[in-house]
């Protein structure tokens, strides 16, 4: 039903009923197109080749191969039933215009999945875009997370051997406190050695 809405509302706006341009989907959508142009042709091709009229059976061929009590009973039921009851019940009979109309829908189909495969397309971009971020974030975080990983295990060194450090290592190490000793000694509350 949505096909056929689509293809009627094509034609309404183009005011011409036309086939799939299968080079421009080609070239739009990529090699897809081609696998279901391919099918279409296939379809078409075969429907082509399919009879306008079902041939008669021949009884008197059949007699001779299974014997007449068996054809007898197959024709009984082939007339009686299938003609008369359940072919009428469950035969479509399709004409040139359904199978045109049917082409019709076919082509509006594939263009309508041409034309959502390209607005997919996009978004589907900016995803991946998203995603490439996001694993360069996850990487740096993970290098950092090594770094931090590698400060707190030099810092837990230091404070199991704290007491082996003399008093240079630690004004290297800890400039900070080196400079406030060296202030609190020029203002007299420590003296140096």
């Amino acid at each position: 039903m949505m096909f056929r809405r689509v293809s009627k509302i094509a034609i309404r706006r183009t005011g011409v009923r036309s086939v799939a341009n299968w080079a421009y989907l080609s070239k739009t959508v990529g090699p897809s197109v081609s696998e279901a142009q391919t099918m279409v042709d296939e379809m078409q091709a075969e429907i082509s080749k399919a009879p306008m009229k079902v041939p008669e059976i021949d009884w008197k061929d059949w007699e001779g191969k299974v014997g007449k009590a068996a054809v007898t009973k197959v024709k009984e039921f082939w007339e009686k039933k299938w003609l008369a009851e359940m072919k009428p019940s469950s035969t479509v009979t399709v004409g040139a215009k359904e199978i045109e109309e049917l082409k019709q829908n076919c082509a509006a189909a594939v263009i309508f999945c041409a034309i959502s495969f390209v607005l997919l397309q996009a978004p589907m971009v900016i995803v991946i875009s998203q995603i490439a971020d996001a694993q360069e974030l996850e990487d740096w975080h993970r290098l950092r997370l090594r770094e931090l990983e590698v400060e707190m295990a030099k810092i837990k060194d230091e404070i199991n051997n704290i007491e082996t450090l003399d008093v240079n290592d630690m004004a290297q190490r800890y400039p900070h406190i080196n400079q406030r000793v060296d202030k609190e000694i020029e203002e007299g509350i420590y003296f140096k050695p």
